[in-house]
């Protein structure tokens, strides 16, 4: 049975997968980004509103869920910056750069010291119950993305 962990770490996969698509093997921005876009949004959302309202609640993990929060707003503050913008402009691919670097190190933070952490304050059978909480929000989010 999934838990929060395993839906977390293949959103991860996936978003990583459709970034590289992109930057590295030049696929289509018009085609690749809306959808990069709309799955990115609506994981940052979920995973702010599952699990780190749920570290919020420890004070182990409290400083770490308060650090998360600010790293996806400088996510979402770049994924803002490109969505308007010419995906043929050297700004644009200097910006997915970023994008691409800080979400990498955000993931390895996240997947390795963060869910660490949460292990030690969620029970396994709470992290299972999450895992199902924070599809539900996922895809609450993933109507609200506004990229089509």
């Amino acid at each position: 049975m999934a838990d929060i962990y395993d839906d977390i770490r293949q959103d991860h996969e996936d978003i990583l997968r459709m970034l590289y698509e992109l930057a590295e093997r030049g696929g289509d921005p018009q085609k690749l980004f809306p959808d990069i876009y709309n799955r990115l949004f609506a994981h940052l959302g979920a995973e702010q509103d599952v699990l780190y309202e749920e570290l919020l609640l420890a004070q182990p993990s409290r400083e770490r869920a308060l650090e998360g929060f600010v790293e996806h707003r400088l996510i979402s503050s770049l994924l803002a910056e490109l969505a308007p913008s010419n995906p043929y402009d050297e700004r644009w691919h200097a910006t997915l750069a970023v994008l691409r670097t800080t979400l990498d190190r955000h993931v390895a933070d996240e997947e390795g010291p963060t869910f660490d952490l949460a292990r030690r304050v969620l029970s396994d059978e709470r992290a299972a119950s999450l895992g199902g909480r924070y599809e539900s929000a996922r895809e609450r989010h993933l109507k609200l993305a506004t990229v089509r």
